[in-house]
C-alpha cells in the first residue's frame, strides 16, 4: 500500500478451521493490530526499541500500545499450529501499518483491495487494542472488554480581546490569553449531564454484580455510588464529589468511570498571535472532543454543548482537520465506532472472556466498557462490517492506569503480566473458536 512515496504492507497470517459438520460455513475470528508505534516523544534512546527487561518491565517505544498484543496475536497462531488444533474457526491475523498516522494502514482503500477483502470474508468479530487491561474501581479489581469506540470531534475555540504592549495595563476579562484560560478551566471543572449507551448501562449492572461480592461497608457505599451514577438526576451530584475527591483511588474510579459515561473534552493546545513583548488580541485553544458512538452530527452536538458552556469567554467555535488527516477523514472519524454489545459473536466473545479470566484470575471482575480512542476497530467495524472488540488481557500495579503509558515517554508492561496475559489471551482465543453454530438434525445425518 503506497503512502507519500513509501510502502506500507499489511501483515496476513492464518489458522484454518474447519466446521464439525457438513453445510455448516467456517467462520472467522479476526485478530487485528497495528505494526507502528506512536513518535519518540522524549523517550530514552537506549531503551527506544530495545524490548529490555528493566526492574521487572519489558521497556520501550510502544511496549504498551500495542506491541504486546502483537506478541499474542502471533503468539495464538504459533500455538494453535504446534498444538495439531484444528478450530471451528478460522483464526485469523492482520497486523496493519500507519495506525497512528489516522487508521491509514486500515483504510477504505485499503480494505478495498482484493487480497484483503478476500482474507477478511467471513469474518464475525475482530479483536483489537484497547481493552483487557485490570482496573481498580472502588476497591475492586475490573478488566473492562471494550465493545466500540468513541468518536472524536477536532474542536477549536477562539477568544479576542485588547492587543498593546506588554507594559500596559488591560482588565484580565478583556485580555485574550486569560478568557481562552478560563473557559479552558470552566470545561475541566465542568461535570456535564450522563450520556447513556446501552454499553455503559450494562457497564454499571457489571459493576453492582461485581460489588456484591463483598459486604463490608467500603463495597455497600460503592454500590451507592454506582446507583447514583446510574440515575439521571443524581449523576452530576455523584460524579462531581468523586471529582473532588482528593483519594488516589477515587482518582482512578473517575479516570476509567467519567469518560464511560460521559461526553469528555480534552485539551491539546493553546496558542496567542503576538510576540512574548505585548498582550494579544486572540488566543486560540484545541481540543478533542469524545463522542459516544451513533449521533448523527457528533460535531454539531459538541459545539452546542462547548457554547452553552464556555460561549460567554469565546468568539468562534468550530471543528478542524488534525496534520495529515483531510476534512472529510476527520469527518468520518467523528462518529466512532457502534458495536452492539447483544449481537452474537460479541456477547459469545464476552461470555467465553468471563468464563476463562473467571478460572485464570478470579480476583478480576470483567465489565462492558466503550473505547475511549481511536484504532483500528472503527475501520473495521465502518468500512468492513465486523463487529469488534478491544481486548488484551494485561494485569498492572495498583494505581497505574494504562492509558496514561501509551505514547508516553516511558512506556511498559511487567513481565509477569505480560506472561500471565498471553496465557488468557490464547486460552480466550481458542475457547472462542472452538464454538460452532449448532448443527441441524440434517447436518448430524449427513456428516
Amino acid at each position: 500500500m503506497p503512502f507519500s512515496g513509501a510502502t506500507l504492507r499489511v501483515l496476513l497470517a492464518h489458522v484454518d478451521g474447519a466446521a464439525p459438520c457438513a453445510g455448516v460455513p467456517v467462520k472467522k475470528v479476526l485478530l487485528s493490530s497495528h505494526s507502528d508505534t506512536a513518535g519518540q516523544n522524549g523517550f530514552p534512546a537506549e531503551y527506544l526499541f530495545s524490548g529490555a527487561i528493566v526492574d521487572g518491565n519489558i521497556v520501550g517505544r510502544g511496549a504498551a500500545d500495542m506491541k504486546f498484543k502483537v506478541i499474542y496475536d502471533l503468539a495464538t497462531l504459533v500455538w494453535l499450529r504446534r498444538l495439531g488444533v484444528t478450530p471451528a474457526k478460522t483464526v485469523a491475523m492482520a497486523m496493519f501499518p500507519g495506525e497512528e498516522l489516522g487508521i491509514i494502514g486500515a483504510s477504505v482503500g485499503t480494505l478495498a483491495s482484493p487480497v484483503i477483502q478476500a482474507f477478511l470474508a467471513d469474518a464475525e468479530l475482530a479483536i483489537d487494542e484497547g481493552g483487557g487491561f485490570t482496573v481498580d474501581v472502588f476497591g475492586r479489581t475490573l478488566m473492562p472488554v471494550n465493545i466500540g469506540e468513541k468518536g472524536v470531534c477536532w474542536t477549536q475555540f477562539s477568544s479576542t480581546g485588547t492587543q498593546t504592549h506588554g507594559t500596559a495595563y488591560v482588565r484580565p476579562s478583556s485580555q485574550a490569553v486569560v478568557r481562552a484560560s478560563s473557559a479552558v478551566v470552566r470545561l475541566a471543572e465542568d461535570t456535564p449531564a450522563p450520556h447513556y449507551t446501552d454499553v455503559s448501562r450494562l457497564l454499571l449492572s457489571d459493576m453492582e454484580e461485581a460489588l456484591t461480592s463483598g459486604q463490608h461497608g467500603a463495597y455497600k457505599q460503592a454500590r451507592r455510588v454506582v446507583r447514583d451514577l446510574a440515575s439521571p438526576n443524581r449523576f452530576q451530584r455523584a460524579m462531581g464529589d468523586l471529582r473532588k475527591s482528593t483519594d488516589a483511588s477515587d482518582e482512578m474510579s473517575v479516570a476509567f468511570l467519567y469518560p464511560q459515561l460521559a461526553h469528555t473534552y480534552n485539551v491539546a493546545y493553546q496558542h496567542s498571535y503576538a510576540a512574548d513583548t505585548l498582550i494579544p488580541g486572540a488566543a486560540s485553544v484545541r481540543l478533542s472532543a469524545m463522542r459516544f458512538p451513533g449521533e448523527t452530527d457528533p460535531c454539531v452536538t459538541a459545539h452546542a454543548e462547548l457554547n452553552e458552556t464556555i460561549g460567554d469567554l469565546v468568539d468562534e467555535i468550530g471543528a478542524f482537520a488534525p496534520i495529515g488527516l483531510d476534512d472529510a477523514s476527520a469527518a468520518m472519524l467523528a462518529h466512532g465506532a457502534y458495536v452492539d454489545p447483544n449481537g452474537p459473536s460479541v456477547s459469545a466473545f464476552y461470555e467465553t472472556v468471563r468464563a476463562v479470566v473467571g478460572r485464570e484470575m478470579p480476583d478480576v471482575a470483567v465489565v462492558h466498557a466503550t473505547f475511549q480512542a481511536l484504532s483500528n476497530c472503527f475501520a473495521l467495524v465502518n468500512n468492513a462490517g465486523i463487529p469488534c472488540v478491544g481486548f488484551q488481557p494485561s494485569r498492572w500495579p495498583e494505581g497505574v492506569y494504562y492509558l496514561d503509558l501509551c505514547h508516553s515517554a516511558w512506556e511498559y508492561i511487567p513481565l509477569s503480566s505480560f506472561r500471565e496475559g498471553i496465557s488468557v489471551y490464547f486460552h480466550t482465543v481458542a475457547t472462542y473458536a472452538s464454538l460452532h453454530a449448532q448443527c441441524s438434525t440434517s447436518d448430524v445425518e449427513d456428516s
